[in-house]
């Protein structure tokens, strides 16, 4: 049974349904930061976590400084703001930003890049952006969430990575015996999308581990 998190404007339907069993959970990036800090408050509702590329862990942590908190501001603002963000989600520059995501610029799903464009495109898109932006969607009890994770834990990295840690994951690893640290080859900070053969066999077989339990 598998849940795909919808943050309510999607079209799938939207039973009020909670889960009443622990759940096995995959995060990419930054919702990472939200599952570690909700599995190290509340354990039970979790078995066995996967972290694809997360961040908010190692050297990328830091304070929004003045001029990021000043775009959010800025990009904000009626008018000016939808005009800056139209520029900065036009064909080219998502092309250009998903090939700083990628290893090899060839293996971006032509499907996935509509989608981006097509997603910056939908009414008030450009909040959740602006809001990354200028530091505002980070948790700040992520790190050490992190390091206080107690349920079975996977961190997969690209091996490319340009906006995750592999090294802070290593030495988390290495300091709490709950996670591991798995490295998919030809990958960069996406490697769902650009190895996903090799990242679904390397977490089916990580939720498979103890599937007796929960």
């Amino acid at each position: 049974h598998a849940v795909l998190m919808d943050l309510g404007w999607g079209p799938e339907e939207k039973p009020a349904d909670p889960l009443s069993q622990s759940a096995d959970v995959v995060a990419l990036s930054l919702a990472t930061q939200y599952v570690a800090v909700l599995a190290v408050r509340e354990p039970e509702r979790f078995r066995r976590l996967v972290f694809i590329s997360p961040a908010g862990l190692g050297r990328l942590v830091s304070a929004p400084g003045k001029t990021a908190k000043t775009a959010g501001v800025t990009l904000r603002l009626p008018g000016l703001g939808q005009r800056v963000f139209d520029g900065i989600t036009d064909r080219k520059v998502i092309r250009r930003s998903l090939e700083n995501l990628f290893a090899d610029a060839a293996r971006i799903p032509p499907e996935y890049e509509r989608y981006v464009w097509a997603s910056a495109r939908q009414p008030g898109a450009r909040y959740a952006p602006l809001s990354a932006l200028a530091g505002r969607l980070d948790d700040p009890g992520a790190p050490e969430a992190f390091r206080s994770l107690g349920r079975p834990t996977l961190i997969i990295f690209g091996e490319r990575a340009r906006f995750s840690d592999p090294a802070a994951g290593f030495e988390l690893a290495r300091r709490n015996h709950n996670v591991s640290v798995e490295v998919i080859p030809g990958s960069g900070d996406m490697p769902q999308l650009e190895q996903p053969e090799r990242t679904a066999a390397m977490v089916s077989e990580w939720l498979s581990a103890d599937a007796g339990s929960g």
